[in-house]
């Protein structure tokens, strides 16, 4: 008997809540493969600052938390990807200041799409 998607969506919040990295469920009727990433981060400099893209970890719909100019650290969500009605927050992995917000809120985005731009005093 396939998984309901009453089942899938409670095993994708068990996921996120996790430390585990990746995991596949199997049975007669199919699998479920997840995983997840870290947030990738893109690094480059200018004269003044160091800046650092946040890119999108999964695959669902953005909701930043956040906007131009305002400080940021390691424990502030910055964003929510909503993904078969689970949240799932993003932070930023360095302290800084949020120099550009790429994504529109509600906007689909990708694994790997750059979500915003963080700059840090060098």
């Amino acid at each position: 008997m396939p998984l309901s998607i009453q089942q899938v969506h409670k095993i994708v919040e068990l996921f996120a809540q996790a430390s585990v990295s990746e995991m596949q469920i199997e049975d007669s009727s199919g699998s479920l493969r997840l995983t997840k990433q870290s947030p990738v981060i893109t690094h480059y400099e200018t004269a003044k600052e160091e800046h650092y893209k946040v890119c999108s970890p999964y695959i669902g719909q953005f909701f930043p938390k956040v906007h131009r100019g305002q400080q940021v650290n390691t424990h502030t969500i910055v964003g929510v990807i909503k993904m078969l009605g689970i949240e799932m927050e993003i932070f930023p992995q360095r302290p800084g200041v949020i120099s550009h917000v790429f994504v529109d809120v509600g906007q689909i985005v990708d694994y790997g799409h750059p979500l915003m731009d963080i700059a840090s005093s060098s």
